[in-house]
């Protein structure tokens, strides 16, 4: 059985998920990235504005076998974690 979650990522360029997926893929096609145990698609960039700031969102969207979707999602999230300043 697997988990399926999709996830809007402000403030992270599109690129960044591309490197991130392609570096662990096994297979890939498009937008899709196949792995051992998930499979993650990477939608296209779009901007959203927020009261005054504009920021661009990308869409992912993670399936994960259920006994593994929670560590998965938590180093995802790990990997992705930004700052401000």
């Amino acid at each position: 059985m697997r988990k399926v979650k999709r996830l809007k990522m402000r403030g992270i360029p599109r690129r960044a998920f591309i490197e991130y997926f392609n570096n662990r893929a096994r297979e890939k096609n498009k937008e899709n990235y196949y792995g051992e145990f998930w499979e993650a698609t990477v939608f296209p960039e779009y901007f959203e504005t927020t009261g005054s700031i504009k920021m661009n969102c990308v869409e992912v969207e993670l399936s994960v076998e259920a006994d593994r979707f929670e560590a998965f999602l938590f180093q995802f999230r790990k990997d992705f974690l930004r700052g401000g300043g």
